[in-house]
């Protein structure tokens, strides 16, 4: 099965290109250089199950993000114990103890699903296991604190990884599960799974879902 990890982050530039590197295991995936800054953008994240199946809403959710959204497809003989994200964005103006102005990465969030959930219709027949107020705790998961990731480098004050602003050089560590035969972040708890919309309104936001292929890194 080919699986696609997403994820999305604001970049402030300073001085210099960041590098931003993926792992599946210890194999590396990918290797990104960011040139240029990644600011945030509105966008419509009206569910688009319920609108395709009962018509359009007079209304519209709006959810702020980064401009970019990036996929990597990976197959699954490569996902068995964790995904790794490592930055290198060391670019700052210190000088003799001081510094007010330094390059840093914003993460929004990062998702890992099977490839077929890049289909509308998929999602549609996961609708029924909806879950009513999409937590954090369902699926897809993201893993939004230290009891689901850990840093490999760099050690980190602030437990939580999202929405933080990180400069310098840093990895994180996120391991992997299996529930239902399904691979996902974390250790999901027992019992029946609960599923999250929010995932599926972003990609329609974005204009992915329902492509023939990915523009995306392949692995």
């Amino acid at each position: 099965m080919q699986y696609v990890l997403a994820m999305s982050f604001e970049f402030l530039r300073y001085r210099g290109n960041a590098t931003v590197r993926i792992y599946a295991d210890d194999r590396l995936v990918d290797e990104m250089s960011l040139n240029e800054s990644i600011k945030l953008k509105i966008i419509d994240t009206s569910d688009p199950i319920l609108e395709r199946i009962h018509g359009p809403k007079n209304y519209c959710d709006i959810q702020i993000v980064p401009k970019k959204l990036f996929l990597f497809e990976i197959d699954e003989k490569f996902l068995h114990s964790h995904i790794v994200i490592e930055v290198l964005n060391d670019h700052s103006n210190y000088t003799n103890g001081f510094m007010s102005k330094y390059s840093y990465v914003r993460f929004h969030f990062v998702y890992l699903i099977p490839s077929c959930l890049m289909e509308l219709k998929n999602w549609k027949m996961l609708d029924r296991f909806r879950s009513a107020d999409d937590p954090f705790y369902v699926w897809p998961r993201i893993p939004f604190d230290s009891t689901s990731f850990v840093y490999t480098n760099n050690k980190q004050d602030d437990p939580y990884f999202f929405f933080n602003e990180r400069g310098g050089n840093f990895a994180i560590r996120i391991p992997l599960g299996r529930k239902h035969n399904v691979i996902h972040f974390g250790k999901h708890a027992q019992g029946r799974i609960q599923v999250s919309m929010r995932f599926a309104r972003i990609l329609d936001a974005f204009g992915t879902l329902n492509k023939s292929t990915l523009e995306s890194t392949k692995f």
